[in-house]
């Protein structure tokens, strides 16, 4: 997204293939009676979810187009987490959570929050919180809040279309709802067609790199709905951040980048973050 020089644009063709991807068995779901026999408040949620989805995809594509990835990425990815507990112990969605759990979330969210810092100094650490008052950091902390929404109205909605049939149907339903939901709501909020039309002339943009960003995404996300069905949200949600350590690991050995030490730091506490969550 940050490298094809037009965030917005990029997330509108990525959700744009997504939701053409997603119609056809949506429709055939529908057809067959699959999608007919979820109750109201099955698609009340679905709705919320993809209004938050929607949500979070603008306000990042926004933060990125106005800040540094160096500091969108840990105030995004890294305030979630702490947004998801306090919502996940809310008498609403009613979890508990142990001392290791709580332990592990932290430890996650503070490696995310370091992950892109230039050096371990003080000065570099604490760079994103200085600029906590700049429109790149207040629309990350919002990217935040989103993210922790529809992960919290995922879980609920996906519970709720898994009724009578199982988490793995119940999970692809959701997202081919959610992924048509999505477009269509890009489309009315952003005027995607012209934005669509005009990205192209970005040469950066490559349309296989938007194909594969779609199929990736739509993949990760259903993995993640069916695993929301089987625990906690504020446990598995912060768990997608091991993708981190995943990078860090491929980058030395596969495209022998050298690895900074903020980095390197920034896996460790992910690392440790899981381990406090698989005993908790």
């Amino acid at each position: 997204m940050k490298r094809s020089g037009h965030a917005m644009a990029f997330s509108l063709w990525v959700n744009f293939v997504l939701g053409i991807l997603c119609l056809f068995p949506c429709v055939v779901m529908y057809v067959w009676g699959d999608l007919s026999g979820i109750s109201a408040r099955g698609w009340l949620l679905v709705f919320i979810e993809s209004v938050f989805m929607t949500l979070y995809i603008i306000t990042l594509a926004l933060a990125y187009e106005a800040g540094d990835l160096s500091v969108v990425y840990p105030l995004s990815r890294g305030s979630a987490p702490l947004f998801l507990t306090i919502m996940a112990v809310s008498p609403w969605v009613n979890e508990k959570i142990s001392l290791a759990g709580g332990l592990g979330i932290a430890s996650l969210a503070a490696g995310v929050y370091f992950v892109n810092s230039t050096s371990i100094r003080l000065n570099d650490l604490l760079k994103p919180l200085r600029a906590i008052r700049s429109r790149a950091s207040v629309l990350s902390l919002i990217t935040g809040v989103n993210i922790a929404f529809y992960h919290i109205f995922g879980k609920l909605g996906t519970e709720e279309f898994s009724k009578g049939k199982g988490g793995i149907l119940g999970a692809f339903e959701f997202i081919t709802v959610t992924s048509v939901i999505v477009f269509l709501l890009l489309l009315v909020i952003c005027g995607a067609w012209s934005a669509l039309r005009s990205s192209l002339v970005n040469d950066k943009v490559a349309f296989s790199d938007i194909i594969i960003s779609a199929v990736l995404i739509g993949l990760a996300y259903f993995i993640v709905l069916y695993t929301l069905t089987l625990g906690n949200v504020s446990y598995i949600a912060p768990l997608r951040n091991f993708s981190v350590v995943i990078s860090v690991i491929l980058g030395i050995t596969v495209l022998k980048e050298p690895q900074g030490s903020p980095k390197l730091f920034a896996s460790i506490l992910i690392f440790i973050g899981i381990l406090f969550i698989a005993f908790a």
